[in-house]
C-alpha cells in the first residue's frame, strides 16, 4: 500500500482525493495506513540523514509526506516507533557533539524536533541520553 500512496507522490498526484481513492481502493484508511507510512518517512529520513545535513528541500519532502499522511505531532511515538526516532536523532545529536554544536546545527536540532513532531520535553530526554554517554 505504501508503495501506491509513494507513486502518488512520485508522478506529482499528490493530493487528498488521490490518496482517498486509493485507500478506498485497498480498503484500507488513513488510520490503517499511518503505520506503514510513518516506516516510510523513519526509512527516508535515515537516508537523507547520512550525510548529517538536512536540507531545506529534505525538510519540505518530509513536511509534505507528513501531510500527505496525515501523520500529526506526536505520531511517531502514537504509533511505537519513539526507538526509531530515538536512534536516528541520537546519531545526529552525538555527531553534533563531536564536532561541538555550532549555530546551524543548533538550527538543525530544532528542525529534528520539528520534523518528528516532538515535544520539548520528549527531545530533551533524547539529547540528556546523548549527552550522558558523552561524559
Amino acid at each position: 500500500m505504501v508503495t501506491k500512496a509513494l507513486y502518488l507522490i512520485l508522478s506529482d498526484k499528490m493530493n487528498s482525493i488521490a490518496l482517498k481513492q486509493c485507500l478506498m481502493e485497498n480498503d484500507y484508511t488513513i488510520d490503517d495506513f499511518k503505520p506503514e507510512a510513518i516506516y516510510a518517512i523513519l526509512d527516508y529520513a535515515e537516508i537523507i540523514l547520512d550525510d548529517f545535513l538536512l536540507t531545506e528541500e529534505e525538510i519540505r519532502v518530509i513536511s509534505l509526506m507528513k501531510i500527505f499522511f496525515q501523520i500529526n505531532e506526536g505520531d511517531f511515538y502514537k504509533y511505537g516507533e519513539e526507538d526509531a526516532v530515538e536512534r536516528i536523532l541520537s546519531t545526529q545529536l552525538e555527531k553534533m557533539y563531536e564536532d561541538g554544536i555550532d549555530k546551524n546545527e543548533a538550527i538543525m536540532q530544532n528542525d529534528l524536533q520539528t520534523l518528528f513532531g516532538l515535544s520539548y520535553d520528549q527531545f530533551q530526554n533524547i539529547v540528556k541520553k546523548v549527552e550522558s554517554k558523552k561524559w
